[in-house]
């Protein structure tokens, strides 16, 4: 994945759309907190990135603990890299996979205020990106259910407006 920007136009305005390439997951998370301090300010407009993982390694959600999730010390030994993210949800192992981070007000998605739609319309947002990637991706609801304990394993489990592509969720 090339590292360019680009615009991304829809029916609220002007987005920024970003192909960081693959980066370490320090890098990762360090452009995702400047994007936001930088949106914060006012000094870019609303920001859909995506961006890959230059090794392997685990991101844990803003109040998972890794001592309780990860053998850390395993981590440390065999250098795989763990890092927290500023959101929320279950920890992810990245290897190949692309990810994504989005800045935004509520205004520039024109979601509805109801939690469920909100996600939904997010996810539709999302879709389109995934869709300007050359990728085909789709609701999880479009797709046959897995009852998989997660163990707090993020990509584990299935919302309905999750996103998929080739049955395996992505967002």
């Amino acid at each position: 994945m090339a590292s360019h920007h680009k615009k991304l136009i829809t029916d609220k305005g002007t987005w920024r759309f970003i192909e960081s390439g693959f980066q370490d997951p320090y890098t990762n998370m360090a452009s995702d907190e400047v994007m936001l301090d930088l949106f914060s300010e006012s000094k870019i407009p609303p920001t859909l990135r995506f961006y890959g993982w230059s090794s392997g390694s685990f991101s844990l959600g803003c109040f998972q603990d890794a001592e309780i999730l990860l053998n850390t010390e395993k981590c440390n030994k065999d250098a795989v890299p763990f890092v927290r993210r500023m959101t929320g949800g279950g920890i992810v192992y990245h290897g190949s996979d692309i990810s994504y981070s989005i800045v935004c007000r509520r205004e520039d998605l024109a979601v509805p205020r109801r939690l469920n739609e909100s996600y939904k319309g997010l996810c539709a947002f999302l879709i389109s990106g995934f869709r300007n990637l050359g990728l085909n991706p789709q609701y999880s609801l479009s797709q046959p259910k897995r009852n998989i304990k997660s163990g707090g394993f993020c990509c584990q489990e299935e919302e309905t407006y999750d996103i998929t592509i080739n049955g395996k969720k992505i967002g």
